[in-house]
């Protein structure tokens, strides 16, 4: 399981976190409403499988794109069976388990692969524009595809809560459990580019090692996080590090605060919340930046992008320092992960920004038993 030291309240925790010893001991009965979205999890892990026999050409065309550039597995015939089952999980977990998915996804990754040879061998830069335009409006027509069942529900139970605890049941039946974590890690991050849209594939070692705390570190992270391959998208990366001190300084003295908080959240709790938002982004708490990103208009695609890097790699380095020995790629999987916990638990309460307000003024406010530490 994915370690949890990053302390956040038990309420916006969900389900799909759960510990090593869940696993190995008796579980209830599980509700039939939830069996339904299990057995709805399975149904599609077959017709992955099932698509994906059928086409070779995309078996071979996804197998290295989404699970050889990871580097998890070794080329021998014993592990065959690993990557098809890493792939049939991969497109399961994002909705894609379908030929229509299948098709869009590995016209992504041929795009990708048809840019990243073209810049190398100095294309025009017209042509490169014009085929990145394509591939973007690609990857938002995959990550809203992979978006569609996260409200798919049963009685109380929703999909885009229980699913997680789907792939991890599957990583621990499918796996050798040396092997487990990194399938894990691999699997959360390309959750979170397919469906948040972004390019795929592995973030590179010199991007993973950042640390939440410095500007410049924040935006080669957000870079990375949305554009993960070196020769795509190098303009707009250019154009996004241009604008990162832009973005990092938006809260700071923003006179505009107050009107998009006014009817969120209560007067009396006004002028701390300012007081926490009114920083540079790099130096925010996690739970600023959760309540900055629920407030900030969709239109704001930089700044939303911005602030969801911040986010993870808050998370990140707070897991980090909690357990040292962690490595880089599960901390920025655990960061991704509670990230969308901690949004998705403000959203479920039906006043999001309210939510995460209060979670901020709480998260300023010390315990008890620190007061008594500091008198």
């Amino acid at each position: 399981m994915i370690p949890q030291s990053t302390q956040i309240p038990a309420s916006l925790i969900p389900p799909e976190f759960s510990t090593a010893s869940d696993v190995q001991t008796s579980q209830p009965p599980v509700p039939p409403e939830l069996k339904q979205l299990q057995d709805s999890f399975a149904d599609r892990l077959s017709a992955a499988k099932s698509e994906l026999s059928k086409n070779p050409e995309a078996q071979q065309a996804l197998t290295e794109a989404l699970v050889d550039r990871f580097g998890i597995f070794r080329d021998s015939e014993s592990d065959r069976e690993n990557k098809e089952n890493f792939l049939s999980i991969a497109l399961a977990q994002c909705n894609l388990a379908d030929q229509g998915g299948i098709e869009i996804l590995q016209q992504v990754v041929s795009l990708q692969n048809q840019i990243s040879t073209f810049v190398k061998k100095g294309g025009a830069s017209e042509g490169i524009q014009n085929e990145e335009h394509l591939l973007e409006n690609l990857e938002k027509d995959l990550g809203s595809i992979s978006r569609k069942d996260n409200n798919e529900r049963s009685g109380s139970f929703s999909m885009g809560v229980e699913r997680q605890g789907f792939v991890e049941q599957h990583v621990e039946e499918w796996f050798p459990e040396d092997l487990r974590q990194s399938v894990k890690d691999a699997l959360i991050l390309l959750k979170n580019q397919m469906t948040s849209g972004a390019d795929i594939g592995p973030l590179p070692k010199f991007i993973t090692d950042r640390k939440f705390g410095k500007a410049q570190d924040l935006a080669h992270f957000a870079i990375y996080l949305k554009s993960p391959n070196h020769f795509v998208f190098t303009k707009a990366g250019g154009e996004f590090l241009l604008k990162s001190s832009e973005l990092e300084q938006h809260f700071v003295k923003n006179d505009q605060l107050s009107t998009v908080l006014a009817g969120k959240i209560p007067e009396d709790k006004m002028e701390k919340v300012i007081q926490a938002l009114s920083r540079p982004v790099s130096e925010m708490s996690t739970e600023a930046l959760v309540l900055a990103a629920i407030i900030t208009h969709s239109s704001q695609e930089n700044l939303k992008s911005y602030l969801k890097a911040a986010q993870i790699l808050s998370l990140k380095t707070q897991a980090q320092k909690d357990d040292p020995e962690l490595s880089d790629n599960t901390a920025v999987a655990l960061g991704i992960e509670r990230s969308d916990a901690m949004v998705r638990g403000h959203y479920k309460s039906g006043a999001a920004a309210h939510s995460a307000a209060d979670t901020l003024l709480k998260s300023l406010t010390p315990l008890p038993e620190d007061m008594a530490t500091m008198a």
